[in-house]
């Protein structure tokens, strides 16, 4: 006779084989679904363990800190440690300090230093003390996690290995052209990712407008979108008002599909409700949006740009403009020049 085959110890031999591997697939499967619906929010797609986003948690907690020095918990000096148009440059110092080269990041420690000066409104050459003090704070707290020693360990490899491009944006800066060309990407990111959150359909009935002026005895001039298009693209504001449902949001992402088409301004088109609730300025919330992620548009390049030329408010270059879509009672789409 075989030997009795004991199936209840089979089967928990089975299930315990097999359990970890189920349950690796349901972690896997929520982590997929997290991460999808973080995106889908327009969430940061950039890795929660870079460099960049470590050095970016340290400056936060360094701000909001209730037993920092009294000159840390100003509204001014919090907002020059926070901003994300100074966070590439923070991480360029640290590398550079960490790795002994603080020549290689003198662009970027001059940048910093002048950006204190237009934020606290005290000389660029006060600004040394608190730029090391910032830099030293975030190396202890970096060297005092694995991720964090990971992160910064492997940054210095890219700089041992000359690839300074990958961490250092000021030491090989973008022509004007690769700035533009980038952000003519963004902008398409974010038009097809408001039709697609808007739910655009395929063909819409067109929004006829008319111009009405109180002098003109009563007679109106119908405005074609081409040439509010071109009005936007000379400068000037446009506010759109109306009742829920007739079209406001639907001529709008029209408008600025026209506008990017034309190769002129470049239209960014943001929905007004969620950049409010997300507390940030413009340009932080654009370079935060996956369409910028995935194209590496960062603040730095995109402030400094706009800095150089100076010729609007919150995007760098002047072939930029913005356009807000409201999901509420107005729509407004704004060139912001100076």
């Amino acid at each position: 006779m075989g030997m009795p085959i004991d199936l209840p110890v089979w089967v928990k031999a089975g299930v315990g084989w097999a359990w970890p591997k189920v349950k690796q697939w349901g972690v896997d499967w929520f982590t997929r679904a997290g991460v999808s619906r973080k995106s889908m929010d327009g969430g940061d797609l950039a890795g929660e363990g870079s460099l960049p986003y470590l050095v970016k948690m340290e400056l936060e907690r360094l701000a909001s800190d209730p037993l920092a020095l009294p000159q840390i918990r100003s509204e001014a000096f919090r907002s020059w440690i926070t901003s994300l148009a100074n966070l590439d440059l923070f991480v360029s110092v640290l590398v550079a300090k960490a790795g002994g080269r603080d020549d290689v990041a003198a662009n970027a420690y001059a940048s910093l230093a002048d950006k204190f000066q237009e934020a606290v409104g005290e000389t660029s050459k006060l600004a040394t003390g608190w730029i090391n003090v910032t830099i030293s704070y975030i190396h202890g707290q970096l060297n005092a996690t694995d991720a964090g020693r990971s992160a910064l360990q492997i940054a210095l490899g890219y700089r041992n290995t000359a690839q300074l491009d990958r961490i250092e944006s000021l030491v090989m800066p973008p022509s004007a052209e690769d700035v533009i060309a980038k952000a003519r990407k963004v902008a398409t990111g974010l038009l097809v990712a408001g039709r697609r959150s808007w739910k655009m359909p395929r063909s819409v009935a067109p929004l006829t407008l008319e111009e009405h002026k109180s002098n003109a005895g009563g007679e109106s001039q119908r405005i074609t979108i081409a040439e509010l298009a071109s009005a936007i693209d000379d400068g000037r504001n446009l506010i759109l008002f109306g009742s829920g449902g007739i079209g406001k949001t639907t001529y709008l992402l029209e408008l600025c599909g026209l506008c990017l088409t034309a190769g002129g301004r470049i239209p960014l088109f943001i929905d007004a409700a969620v950049w409010a609730r997300s507390n940030a300025s413009v340009l932080d919330y654009i370079v935060g949006s996956p369409a910028a992620q995935v194209n590496q548009a960062t603040a730095a390049e995109l402030a400094d740009r706009r800095i150089e030329h100076g010729d609007l408010e919150c995007v760098t270059t002047a072939t930029t403009r913005h356009m807000f879509g409201r999901r509420a009672s107005v729509f407004a789409a704004r060139t912001l020049a100076r």
